[in-house]
């Protein structure tokens, strides 16, 4: 009766791999289109790299990145085209938060 019961987990077990990889590749690939479908690539106009971006909403977003003197870039197009806005710092700038949507906060 063991041997039975070894067999039956035994198909199950192989039955189910079987399915399971088809369904982790598929529902990896749907759901990568819809992720991929909200996001385009945009020229930030910089050479420096960017480490963070922040948007308030759809449109009005700032990034930065890069070292001191390098600007904050901030957009109000949704990443069309990117506005140069000073640091005031000679510190390498690896984040940006808000506490409120007008108080920005430079993170490095």
């Amino acid at each position: 009766m063991d041997s039975v019961i070894q067999q039956c987990y035994l198909f199950m077990g192989t039955y189910m791999k079987r399915l399971l990889y088809p369904f982790i590749a598929f529902t990896m690939v749907v759901s990568s289109l819809g992720i991929s479908a909200q996001w385009n690539a945009q020229t930030s106009g910089t050479p420096d790299h960017l480490w963070a971006v922040h948007f308030v909403d759809a449109t009005t977003g700032w990034a930065v990145g890069g070292w001191g003197g390098v600007p904050i870039l901030k957009t109000t197009n949704g990443g069309v085209t990117w506005i140069n806005q000073e640091s005031g710092t000679a510190s390498w700038l690896r984040g940006i938060a808000f506490e409120t949507q007008d108080q920005r906060l430079d993170c490095w």
